[in-house]
């Protein structure tokens, strides 16, 4: 089984592991503005991705907390739904975690900083990534706990 973890944004962050093994991470800029060729892109991304790997479940942030702006919830809820789409159309399924619960899996405190989770991955993978792509591997290592231990089959 694979495991995908995505933190949702222009600076998309995803990571795929496969036995705890990180086999594949990044950041994809979805684009300068969030408009319908950032949305497109998404699309195109995650189906790529996602196609690549199988089986495959997938862990993402679920932001509940207010944004910044009314278009960055705009923003946030179209990738929402490109994400869950993809996910129905390839038959993925797919987990949101609360952004306190990602923190405090990799850093045993709901309110870590971006340092203290890009900490984590370093001293687990001896990477050294910026704060999406260190979110994103943070969601797919929950997303396997997560798994492997609750309800999945």
């Amino acid at each position: 089984m694979y495991y995908v973890g995505i933190d949702l944004g222009l600076h998309l962050g995803y990571a795929v592991l496969h036995d705890c093994q990180l086999i594949e991470s990044g950041t994809h800029v979805l684009g300068k503005r969030a408009d319908d060729s950032a949305i497109c892109n998404l699309r195109d991304f995650l189906e790529k991705l996602l196609a690549s790997y199988y089986p495959v479940k997938l862990g993402f942030e679920d932001v509940k907390q207010q944004h910044r702006s009314k278009a960055a919830a705009k923003a946030f809820g179209a990738y929402w739904a490109i994400l869950a789409l993809v996910c129905y159309d390839l038959g993925v399924e797919s987990f949101g975690f609360g952004v306190h619960a990602i923190k405090k899996f990799a850093s045993g405190k709901g309110n870590a900083i971006k340092d203290d989770m890009i900490d984590f991955v370093k001293n687990n993978y001896d990477l050294i990534v910026e704060s999406d792509e260190a979110d994103a591997i943070c969601i797919s290592l929950l997303t396997t706990q997560f798994c492997e231990t609750m309800v999945c089959e």
